[in-house]
Parts: C-alpha cells; sequence; structure tokens
C-alpha cells in the first residue's frame, strides 16, 4: 500500500477511536467562512475557535521552555495514532484548519529549520501526490518552534494553488529545467519553484534564500505540491511574526498569526467578533506587514 493510500485509512481509524479529534473534524464542517475576491486568486476568512491554542501560542523562549513539546511522542495522549515514516512521524492534527489535516514531525526534538531537511521536505511531498506539504518557520506561525515538523491537507483547499496557473509571474532564475518565479500583484511577496528534480530544487532553493537573507535561520512558509513530476514550491519570505493589530487594544484588534495557511489564502480566526470585523484592506494590510 503507498503512503497517501495507507494515509486516508489512517485518518479514518483515528477519528474513530479519538472522540476529541472527532469532534474537532465535525464542526470543521460546520464552520463559518467569508470570501474576499481578489484579481485572480481569493482569501477565506475562517472562523475557527478551536484554533485559539495556535493562533495565541506564547512562542518566546521562556514560555517554551516551561511547557512539554506536544510534538514529542512521549507527551501525546494515549489515544493519538502515529505512521512512523522514516525519521517521521505522521499524526492527524487534532486542532484542524483544514479535512485530512496531518502534522508530519522529526522524531527528534530539533529546532524547526529548513535548510537541513528540504530535501526530506520534497521527497515527502512526493509521496503523498494528492497533498499540499507547508511549513512555518520560526516566527512565521510555527506554534512549535522547537520541534521540527511539516504539516499537510489536500492541494484542492489552498486557494493560492487553485488559482496558480493564472497568476502573473516573472522568471527571476532559469538553470537545469528549473524556474523560480515572482509572482506578482497577490498584495504578499511570493516566489514559486518549479523543477522535476530534487537536486534542481534544492539549487533553486539555496539560491533564492542567500538573494533574500542574511541569516542562517530565514524567516518564511513555504507550501509544496508535486504533480505530473513537478515540484512546486511556494516561498513566502516573512520580515514579522504577527500584525500589530495582533496585540491592540479592541476594537481594533484582530487575532490573525499568519503562517502557511494565512499566506496561501485560509485566514484562520478563532474569535466571531474578530472574524465578522476584518476587512479586505485589514488583509491586504497584514500581508504587507509580514511579508519580508
Amino acid at each position: 500500500m503507498d503512503l497517501q493510500t495507507q494515509i486516508y485509512s489512517f485518518i479514518e481509524k483515528q477519528l474513530s477511536c479519538w472522540e476529541f479529534a472527532k469532534n474537532n473534524y465535525f464542526n470543521l464542517r460546520q464552520i463559518k467562512t467569508r470570501t474576499f475576491a481578489l484579481p485572480k486568486t481569493k482569501i477565506v476568512l475562517q472562523y475557527n475557535p478551536t484554533r485559539i491554542a495556535s493562533t495565541g501560542a506564547k512562542t518566546d523562549s521562556e514560555s517554551i521552555s516551561k511547557r512539554k513539546c506536544f510534538l514529542c511522542l512521549g507527551n501525546q495522549p494515549a489515544e493519538e495514532l502515529s505512521i512512523i515514516e522514516g525519521k517521521y512521524v505522521i499524526q492527524v492534527n487534532p486542532y484542524p484548519i483544514f479535512q485530512n489535516h496531518l502534522v508530519i514531525a522529526h522524531q527528534e526534538h530539533i529546532l524547526q529549520d529548513i535548510s537541513t531537511h528540504f530535501e526530506e521536505y520534497l521527497s515527502l511531498a512526493q509521496r503523498l501526490p494528492n497533498f499540499a506539504l507547508f511549513f512555518n518557520g520560526i516566527n512565521c506561525g510555527a506554534s512549535a518552534p522547537d520541534h521540527l515538523h511539516f504539516q499537510a491537507a489536500e492541494s484542492r483547499l489552498f486557494p493560492i494553488l487553485d488559482s496558480y496557473d493564472c497568476l502573473d509571474k516573472t522568471v527571476v532564475f532559469e538553470k537545469n529545467n528549473a524556474v523560480t518565479y515572482k509572482i506578482n500583484n497577490v498584495y504578499r511577496t511570493l516566489f514559486s519553484i518549479e523543477a522535476t528534480s530534487i537536486d534542481n530544487a534544492h539549487l533553486h532553493f539555496e539560491r533564492l534564500m542567500n538573494d533574500l537573507f542574511v541569516s542562517t535561520q530565514p524567516m518564511l512558509n513555504l507550501l509544496c505540491t508535486y504533480v505530473n513530476s513537478t515540484w512546486k514550491i511556494l516561498v513566502f519570505p516573512r520580515k514579522q511574526s504577527r500584525p500589530w493589530q495582533y496585540n491592540a487594544p479592541e476594537p481594533q484588534t484582530l487575532m490573525v498569526s499568519p503562517g502557511a495557511a494565512e499566506m496561501s489564502g485560509i485566514f484562520v480566526i478563532p474569535k466571531e467578533e474578530h472574524f465578522m470585523r476584518i476587512t479586505l484592506a485589514d488583509v491586504i494590510d497584514i500581508y504587507q506587514q509580514v511579508s519580508l
């Protein structure tokens, strides 16, 4: 059985025996959404109160040092099942943004750093062709910046992927049957890499990182798919973790902590009053604040 088929069966089994996760996935079918149309894509707002634990997570070093890592196997509920896949543990995300939402965590408790695990990330994407794998860097939406992990959900659920072929692209770098593009007119900084081999994808990714960042731990979000023998890696360079509205006094507060989901067009908002209040102008302003 291939990994993707195994995962669909695994999700069904997990939701049949873990009541907490089952209830959260049932509630996900009934959540409120709003949609903003952009010229070539869209933004979907999602009122999702179960995500308060992630959106409101304290990710400073002191707070992290005082809590047990919820991605380490020894600290998880007895009902939580796992697929061990090489160095990684695949589990159902009990606080879903999407149906069939996965967490793919490294078996070791190591830093949330993509630089030495990029090829593993692409290899996992290759084995899950129905899914998009996403990565939240440190200070870029990762609620566990101390433990390397990816997440995955079906590609069809991401607005930026749904409209990808229609987006305005400019070639930045082309070499070895791979291309890096700058994506224009989407209100946030976005690059994409298209490649037919892991080596060439890695070459283009390293070049882009060197062009954009001085730090060896760049701030970014990633979204990756593997379709028709081609990787598409969307790179969202970041300069800021959260917008000023996150800590603003009411009635200006908007509890939005952008990660890969938000950068890809799914704005998760755990408070209903903020969900109802946010405007397209707010969304664009948030993108411009956090994008490099």
